[in-house]
Protein backbone atom coordinates (compact mmCIF):
# COMPACT_ATOMS: atom_id res chain seq x y z
CA UNK A 1 0.00 0.00 0.00
CA UNK A 2 1.25 3.58 -1.18
CA UNK A 3 1.96 5.81 1.91
CA UNK A 4 0.31 9.21 2.01
CA UNK A 5 3.64 11.10 0.95
CA UNK A 6 4.03 8.92 -2.21
CA UNK A 7 -0.35 8.94 -2.98
CA UNK A 8 0.66 12.42 -2.56
CA UNK A 9 3.25 12.59 -5.25
CA UNK A 10 1.35 10.56 -7.46
CA UNK A 11 -1.62 12.38 -7.62
CA UNK A 12 0.21 15.53 -8.22
CA UNK A 13 2.06 13.98 -11.36
CA UNK A 14 -0.80 11.78 -12.54
CA UNK A 15 -3.90 14.45 -12.55
CA UNK A 16 -1.28 17.52 -13.12
CA UNK A 17 -0.96 21.46 -11.00
CA UNK A 18 -3.22 22.59 -13.78
CA UNK A 19 -5.36 25.87 -13.06
CA UNK A 20 -9.08 24.99 -12.40
CA UNK A 21 -10.72 26.52 -15.59
CA UNK A 22 -14.13 25.54 -14.47
CA UNK A 23 -16.54 27.95 -13.67
CA UNK A 24 -16.23 29.04 -10.33
CA UNK A 25 -18.98 30.44 -7.60
CA UNK A 26 -18.11 33.31 -4.62
CA UNK A 27 -19.64 32.66 -1.76
CA UNK A 28 -19.42 33.62 1.76
CA UNK A 29 -19.40 32.51 4.99
CA UNK A 30 -22.38 33.77 6.93
CA UNK A 31 -24.43 33.97 3.70
CA UNK A 32 -28.05 35.12 5.35
CA UNK A 33 -26.46 38.73 5.69
CA UNK A 34 -28.48 39.15 9.42
CA UNK A 35 -25.23 39.01 11.36
CA UNK A 36 -24.82 41.70 14.21
CA UNK A 37 -21.46 41.98 15.56
CA UNK A 38 -22.64 43.47 18.95
CA UNK A 39 -24.57 40.44 20.02
CA UNK A 40 -23.15 37.38 21.82
CA UNK A 41 -22.43 34.12 20.66
CA UNK A 42 -23.50 31.97 23.47
CA UNK A 43 -22.08 28.84 21.87
CA UNK A 44 -18.63 28.27 20.35
CA UNK A 45 -19.53 27.12 16.26
CA UNK A 46 -22.06 29.52 14.69
CA UNK A 47 -23.18 27.27 12.36
CA UNK A 48 -24.84 24.77 13.65
CA UNK A 49 -26.42 22.03 11.08
CA UNK A 50 -29.88 21.40 10.28
CA UNK A 51 -30.60 19.17 12.87
CA UNK A 52 -30.44 22.59 15.50
CA UNK A 53 -33.41 23.48 13.13
CA UNK A 54 -35.47 20.72 13.93
CA UNK A 55 -36.42 21.51 17.50
CA UNK A 56 -38.56 24.06 15.83
CA UNK A 57 -38.84 23.67 12.08
CA UNK A 58 -39.35 19.93 12.19
CA UNK A 59 -41.41 20.08 9.21
CA UNK A 60 -39.42 22.32 6.76
CA UNK A 61 -36.41 20.26 7.64
CA UNK A 62 -38.24 16.76 6.65
CA UNK A 63 -39.53 18.72 3.15
CA UNK A 64 -35.83 19.96 2.80
CA UNK A 65 -34.17 16.59 3.17
CA UNK A 66 -35.30 15.95 -0.02
CA UNK A 67 -34.65 18.51 -1.84
CA UNK A 68 -32.09 18.87 -4.95
CA UNK A 69 -30.34 21.65 -2.63
CA UNK A 70 -30.14 19.68 -0.03
CA UNK A 71 -28.18 16.90 -2.13
CA UNK A 72 -26.22 19.12 -3.70
CA UNK A 73 -22.80 17.95 -2.30
CA UNK A 74 -22.61 14.28 -1.10
CA UNK A 75 -19.71 11.75 -0.10
CA UNK A 76 -18.70 9.24 -2.25
CA UNK A 77 -20.72 5.95 -1.10
CA UNK A 78 -23.33 3.94 -1.88
CA UNK A 79 -25.41 5.79 1.31
CA UNK A 80 -24.98 8.85 0.26
CA UNK A 81 -25.55 8.58 -3.87
CA UNK A 82 -28.12 5.33 -3.59
CA UNK A 83 -29.78 4.96 -6.97
CA UNK A 84 -26.77 8.12 -8.63
CA UNK A 85 -24.15 5.93 -7.94
CA UNK A 86 -22.10 5.02 -11.31
CA UNK A 87 -21.91 1.21 -11.89
CA UNK A 88 -17.89 0.23 -11.35
CA UNK A 89 -15.78 -1.51 -14.01
CA UNK A 90 -14.47 0.35 -17.17
CA UNK A 91 -16.00 3.78 -18.45
CA UNK A 92 -17.51 2.33 -22.13
CA UNK A 93 -15.91 4.42 -25.12
CA UNK A 94 -13.12 5.86 -22.69
CA UNK A 95 -9.96 5.18 -21.08
CA UNK A 96 -11.17 4.75 -17.96
CA UNK A 97 -12.43 3.17 -15.27
CA UNK A 98 -15.44 3.84 -11.79
CA UNK A 99 -13.31 1.46 -9.03
CA UNK A 100 -14.79 0.02 -6.04
CA UNK A 101 -12.33 0.50 -3.42
CA UNK A 102 -11.90 -1.23 0.20
CA UNK A 103 -13.27 1.89 1.70
CA UNK A 104 -15.23 3.99 -1.20
CA UNK A 105 -14.42 4.30 -4.62
CA UNK A 106 -12.35 5.75 -7.02
CA UNK A 107 -11.54 7.42 -10.90
CA UNK A 108 -8.42 6.60 -12.98
CA UNK A 109 -7.31 5.19 -15.70
CA UNK A 110 -8.08 1.57 -16.76
CA UNK A 111 -5.78 -1.13 -15.53
CA UNK A 112 -4.04 1.50 -13.21
CA UNK A 113 -4.43 2.37 -9.73
CA UNK A 114 -7.64 5.18 -9.18
CA UNK A 115 -8.15 8.03 -7.24
CA UNK A 116 -9.77 7.99 -4.28
CA UNK A 117 -12.89 10.28 -4.85
CA UNK A 118 -14.54 11.60 -1.50
CA UNK A 119 -17.33 14.15 -2.85
CA UNK A 120 -19.75 13.93 -5.60
CA UNK A 121 -20.44 17.91 -6.71
CA UNK A 122 -24.21 17.81 -7.93
CA UNK A 123 -27.98 16.25 -6.95
CA UNK A 124 -28.31 14.16 -9.27
CA UNK A 125 -30.55 15.89 -11.74
CA UNK A 126 -27.77 16.51 -14.09
CA UNK A 127 -24.16 16.22 -14.19
CA UNK A 128 -22.07 14.88 -10.71
CA UNK A 129 -18.45 15.49 -11.00
CA UNK A 130 -16.55 13.82 -8.90
CA UNK A 131 -13.68 14.79 -6.31
CA UNK A 132 -10.84 13.40 -4.71
CA UNK A 133 -9.49 15.47 -1.64
CA UNK A 134 -6.08 16.25 -0.51
CA UNK A 135 -3.43 18.00 0.63
CA UNK A 136 -2.43 19.64 -2.67
CA UNK A 137 -6.32 20.63 -2.94
CA UNK A 138 -9.28 19.23 -4.99
CA UNK A 139 -8.26 16.24 -7.50
CA UNK A 140 -11.47 16.62 -9.94
CA UNK A 141 -12.20 13.92 -12.07
CA UNK A 142 -11.93 14.28 -16.07
CA UNK A 143 -15.17 12.48 -16.72
CA UNK A 144 -18.50 13.60 -14.72
CA UNK A 145 -21.47 11.54 -14.55
CA UNK A 146 -25.11 12.40 -15.93
CA UNK A 147 -27.38 9.90 -13.40
CA UNK A 148 -30.48 9.70 -15.68
CA UNK A 149 -29.13 8.26 -18.66
CA UNK A 150 -26.49 6.12 -16.81
CA UNK A 151 -23.84 7.85 -18.66
CA UNK A 152 -20.33 9.52 -18.31
CA UNK A 153 -19.42 12.98 -19.80
CA UNK A 154 -16.56 14.91 -20.30
CA UNK A 155 -16.17 17.22 -17.17
CA UNK A 156 -16.68 21.41 -18.04
CA UNK A 157 -13.68 23.11 -18.25
CA UNK A 158 -11.60 19.87 -18.60
CA UNK A 159 -12.68 19.73 -23.02
CA UNK A 160 -8.80 20.39 -23.56
CA UNK A 161 -6.97 18.56 -21.66
CA UNK A 162 -5.06 15.53 -23.13
CA UNK A 163 -7.77 12.54 -23.37
CA UNK A 164 -5.98 9.87 -21.34
CA UNK A 165 -5.25 13.25 -18.16
CA UNK A 166 -7.31 11.76 -15.37
CA UNK A 167 -7.94 15.30 -14.44
CA UNK A 168 -7.21 18.57 -12.70
CA UNK A 169 -5.87 19.44 -9.39
CA UNK A 170 -8.16 22.67 -8.64
CA UNK A 171 -5.97 24.89 -5.72
CA UNK A 172 -7.02 25.36 -2.22
CA UNK A 173 -8.42 29.00 -3.08
CA UNK A 174 -10.22 27.87 -5.76
CA UNK A 175 -11.49 24.32 -3.91
CA UNK A 176 -12.99 26.79 -1.23
CA UNK A 177 -15.30 28.67 -3.67
CA UNK A 178 -16.41 25.45 -4.85
CA UNK A 179 -17.60 24.30 -1.87
CA UNK A 180 -18.82 27.70 -0.82
CA UNK A 181 -21.79 27.18 -2.99
CA UNK A 182 -22.51 23.29 -1.80
CA UNK A 183 -22.08 23.89 1.56
CA UNK A 184 -23.76 25.57 4.43
CA UNK A 185 -20.15 26.73 5.67
CA UNK A 186 -16.79 26.22 4.34
CA UNK A 187 -13.97 24.28 6.65
CA UNK A 188 -11.06 25.84 8.57
CA UNK A 189 -8.61 23.89 7.93
CA UNK A 190 -9.38 20.98 5.59
CA UNK A 191 -11.79 20.77 2.28
CA UNK A 192 -13.63 17.97 3.39
CA UNK A 193 -16.69 19.49 5.38
CA UNK A 194 -18.27 17.56 8.23
CA UNK A 195 -20.99 15.72 7.10
CA UNK A 196 -23.73 17.91 8.46
CA UNK A 197 -23.13 20.65 6.39
CA UNK A 198 -22.59 18.88 3.02
CA UNK A 199 -25.25 20.60 0.61
CA UNK A 200 -27.48 23.56 0.54
CA UNK A 201 -29.25 23.70 3.92
CA UNK A 202 -31.12 26.12 6.06
CA UNK A 203 -27.97 28.27 7.17
CA UNK A 204 -26.35 28.62 3.46
CA UNK A 205 -29.13 31.28 3.24
CA UNK A 206 -30.43 32.44 6.66
CA UNK A 207 -27.35 32.53 8.17
CA UNK A 208 -25.10 30.97 10.85
CA UNK A 209 -28.31 29.59 13.23
CA UNK A 210 -26.31 29.75 16.95
CA UNK A 211 -27.14 33.15 17.81
CA UNK A 212 -30.72 33.15 16.39
CA UNK A 213 -31.45 29.42 18.12
CA UNK A 214 -30.21 30.82 21.54
CA UNK A 215 -32.30 34.11 21.19
CA UNK A 216 -35.47 31.72 20.77
CA UNK A 217 -34.59 29.96 23.28
CA UNK A 218 -34.34 32.66 25.64
CA UNK A 219 -37.02 34.72 23.97
CA UNK A 220 -34.92 37.52 23.19
CA UNK A 221 -36.10 38.37 19.74
CA UNK A 222 -33.66 41.77 19.72
CA UNK A 223 -31.06 39.64 20.00
CA UNK A 224 -31.30 37.45 17.18
CA UNK A 225 -29.60 37.87 13.91
CA UNK A 226 -31.13 35.37 11.46
CA UNK A 227 -31.87 36.99 7.85
CA UNK A 228 -35.88 38.18 7.52
CA UNK A 229 -35.91 36.82 4.38
CA UNK A 230 -39.73 37.00 4.71
CA UNK A 231 -39.30 40.38 4.63
CA UNK A 232 -37.49 40.65 1.28
CA UNK A 233 -38.45 41.98 -1.80
CA UNK A 234 -38.20 39.98 -5.11
CA UNK A 235 -34.88 41.68 -5.94
CA UNK A 236 -32.88 41.28 -2.82
CA UNK A 237 -34.03 37.46 -3.02
CA UNK A 238 -32.74 37.13 -6.69
CA UNK A 239 -29.82 38.68 -5.70
CA UNK A 240 -29.04 36.34 -2.60
CA UNK A 241 -29.68 33.27 -5.04
CA UNK A 242 -27.53 35.13 -7.39
CA UNK A 243 -24.59 34.31 -5.01
CA UNK A 244 -23.98 31.19 -6.47
CA UNK A 245 -26.43 30.91 -9.40
CA UNK A 246 -25.14 34.14 -11.14
CA UNK A 247 -27.17 37.97 -11.75
CA UNK A 248 -27.36 39.85 -14.32
CA UNK A 249 -24.53 41.92 -13.05
CA UNK A 250 -22.74 38.51 -13.09
CA UNK A 251 -23.50 37.81 -16.65
CA UNK A 252 -23.00 41.61 -17.91
CA UNK A 253 -19.51 42.08 -16.14
CA UNK A 254 -17.94 38.69 -16.44
CA UNK A 255 -18.97 38.61 -20.06
CA UNK A 256 -20.60 34.87 -19.10
CA UNK A 257 -22.79 33.30 -21.97
CA UNK A 258 -26.18 34.47 -22.08
CA UNK A 259 -27.54 31.25 -23.57
CA UNK A 260 -27.15 29.47 -20.23
CA UNK A 261 -30.32 30.68 -18.34
CA UNK A 262 -30.78 27.04 -17.17
CA UNK A 263 -27.17 27.26 -15.56
CA UNK A 264 -27.18 30.90 -14.28
CA UNK A 265 -31.01 30.87 -12.88
CA UNK A 266 -30.92 33.81 -10.93
CA UNK A 267 -30.27 36.01 -14.94
CA UNK A 268 -33.12 33.89 -16.12
CA UNK A 269 -35.56 34.95 -13.82
CA UNK A 270 -34.60 38.62 -13.72
CA UNK A 271 -35.42 38.47 -17.62
CA UNK A 272 -39.04 37.16 -17.18
CA UNK A 273 -41.68 38.99 -17.57
CA UNK A 274 -43.47 38.26 -14.18
CA UNK A 275 -40.02 39.37 -12.80
CA UNK A 276 -39.96 42.63 -14.85
CA UNK A 277 -43.67 43.68 -14.30
CA UNK A 278 -44.15 42.76 -10.76
CA UNK A 279 -42.07 45.59 -9.44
Amino acid sequence: MKTRSSHLIGSLLTFGVLPCVVLLLTACNNRGGGSNSNTPVKVAQAFVGDAACKECHAKEIAAHQNSRHAHALRLVNDASLNGDMPTSGDIAGTVFQWEKLPNGYGFGLANAASRPMHLAFGSGKSGMAFIGVGEEGMAEAHLSYYPPLRKWFVTPGQVGLPPNAPGNIIKPEGALQCLGCHTSTVPNKTLLPEEKFLGVRCESCHGAGAVHIDAMRRKDKASDDLAKMETWGAGKLNDACGRCHRTAKDVETKHLDTTFTDKFQGYGVSLSKCFQKSG
